[in-house]
């Protein structure tokens, strides 16, 4: 029986210390900026996440970030609201974010705001803002479909960390307010044009209905909306389609749905062909908040 000669095991002995090393480093660099993310005052992903009290949240990507004004809902309907709505995320990352909230506590109202080509799009590397919360089961829920191999990446400290540093807390953001981000200026004068439809992704099908499903279970109501964009959507869009149907199957589910409203159809009203400026924001705000009244307090949990 032969063994191992000196320097195979010295070579052994030197790489199982590296791999220690570099744990021991991964941990320590890590939990630095871990303390550093935490640290920042006013963060407004970790105030969603661990904070939000109010009546009315809204979830959604940019669309409803830029495009629901708290303070119209607050005048209106007479409740605290704030937007959770974030630049380039998606369905995945709202339902997430949805999820840790609702661990925590249950608002009175929740819009979820959703693109007519919602299930055509990709979560794939935009959920990493939530990658500091893994504590919190409703990020692990969704966590892996942020990439092929997140569950191996996540065994890391640093990993969470590293695709959003530097830090950059948009509650700094001189339009900020509770969440909104106005935009300003308009689109140049310009005609409509059709938006084009996509393959639907049916496992981002699926995720929207087993999620409405569990809500259901646990009655808690959600108002879904298609909010305006400056597209003609055709009457045979898949997404569409599907979310209307799914909000008849599902009783806590209602919806509002712009994808066809004539009212706006103004290029003046719009920062870019996907979003509303100041003034859309304002009037498609009053709007939805005049059509939740006339609802009856039907979303109210």
């Amino acid at each position: 029986m032969s063994f191992p000669d000196n320097k195979t095991l010295l070579f052994f002995k030197k790489l199982v210390l590296f791999i220690v090393a570099l744990i021991i480093l991964d941990y320590a660099i890590g939990n630095v900026l871990k303390y550093l993310y935490f640290k920042q005052k006013s963060n407004d992903t970790t105030y969603i996440v661990n904070d939000t009290k109010e009546d009315l949240l809204v979830f959604g990507s940019s669309r409803a970030n830029h495009q629901y004004v708290p303070s119209v809902f607050e005048n209106k309907l007479k409740i605290t609201a704030y937007n959770c709505g974030r630049d380039g995320r998606f369905m995945i990352y709202s339902l997430a974010l949805m999820s840790t909230v609702l661990d925590r506590y249950k608002p009175r109202h929740i819009i979820f705001d959703l693109n007519p080509d919602e299930f055509s799009r990709s979560d794939e590397g935009r959920l990493s803002p939530l990658l500091p919360y893994l504590d919190k089961s409703g990020v692990r829920d969704y966590i892996s479909y942020n990439s092929k191999y997140e569950n191996l990446k996540i065994l890391s400290k640093i990993y969470p960390y590293n695709s959003i540093f530097p830090f950059k807390n948009t509650a700094h953001d001189k339009d900020f307010e509770k969440g909104y981000i106005k935009l300003h200026t308009a689109l140049p004068p310009q005609q409509i044009t059709p938006l084009q439809q996509e393959q639907i992704n049916p496992v981002r099908v699926k995720l929207l209905s087993d999620f409405l499903s569990k809500l259901k279970t646990k009655n808690i109501k959600i108002t879904i909306v298609i909010s305006p964009i400056f597209f003609s959507i055709s009457k045979d869009n898949k997404t569409v389609q599907l979310i209307e149907n799914m909000c008849k199957e599902y009783k806590n589910v209602k919806l509002f749905n712009y994808a066809y409203s004539t009212d706006f159809r103004d290029y003046k009203l719009y920062k870019d062909k996907f979003h509303l400026n100041e003034v859309g924001a304002q009037k498609f705000s009053d709007d939805l908040a005049n059509k939740i009244l006339a609802a009856g307090g039907s979303i109210t949990n």
